[in-house]
């Protein structure tokens, strides 16, 4: 982790919708967006992502997430 370097950070937020009836969920998706500006170094692009995570209850889902992503964050 400690040669990698951030240089972009997307976002998909959903709602996440039960049935009911069934027990089962699934998403609605309402946006995938990508944060930070050309010009933002790495340090900026991090404290977006935290701060756009403090804004909301969010969920945090991530492929590799634990093993990958949130090291390098």
């Amino acid at each position: 982790h400690l040669w990698h370097r951030v240089v972009a950070i997307s976002v998909a937020t959903a709602l996440i919708v039960r049935d009911e009836a069934t027990g089962r969920e699934h998403y609605e998706a309402l946006s995938v967006r990508s944060g930070g500006r050309p010009d933002w170094d790495e340090s900026r692009l991090i404290a977006g992502f935290w701060a756009l995570l403090a804004s909301e209850p969010y969920k945090l889902l991530s492929y590799n997430g634990s093993r990958f992503d949130l090291g390098v964050l």
